[in-house]
């Protein structure tokens, strides 16, 4: 299952773009919420958590920037609602900037994760980025004035979230 279904020769309108922003915050959610499960476990002693967590971390960059590739066109559609022309500028400025920024945070641990950082800082690390994405999502949902999904504790198989590169960790 992808992030992005196949909208090629379809219109988007700004209910459905709406709609697919909050399906794929709540996939990234739960993405992120089983990453921070491995690393929690790696920093209890599991080695095999340690050694899947560079691999949750880039799937996790992934997977963001992916979505973030598809927000950024969906805005185009989903801004259009706003009636007043300067603040369809503001709004696109602030999320440009606001994904410029997540694009530096998650390049800056996919290259600690790749440098083989020591495990506690990268675990500490991927904490802060997973707490930083998910106030950026509630933040987005609330400025674009989408009702989010009713959220329970993620329970979805890795496997249910989308992963835009199809990989296999152990």
């Amino acid at each position: 299952m992808d992030l992005i279904p196949a909208l090629s020769g379809r219109h988007l309108d700004a209910d459905a773009a709406k709609q697919l922003l909050v399906l794929q915050h709540e996939k990234i959610r739960v993405l992120l919420d089983k990453a921070r499960g491995v690393a929690e476990r790696a920093l209890g002693g599991k080695k095999r958590a340690a050694a899947r967590l560079p691999d949750a971390i880039s799937r996790i960059r992934r997977t963001v920037e992916v979505h973030l590739q598809f927000e950024e066109r969906a805005l185009a559609v989903i801004l259009e609602e706003d009636a007043v022309p300067s603040s369809r500028a503001q709004h696109a400025a602030w999320f440009l900037r606001d994904h410029e920024r997540q694009r530096e945070a998650l390049t800056r641990l996919h290259g600690q994760a790749m440098a083989k950082s020591e495990l506690p800082g990268l675990a500490a690390a991927l904490a802060v980025l997973s707490a930083g994405l998910s106030n950026d999502m509630d933040e987005e949902e609330r400025t674009l004035s989408i009702a989010p999904a009713v959220r329970a504790t993620p329970t979805a198989p890795m496997a249910a979230v989308a992963d835009p590169v199809e990989t296999k960790t152990a």
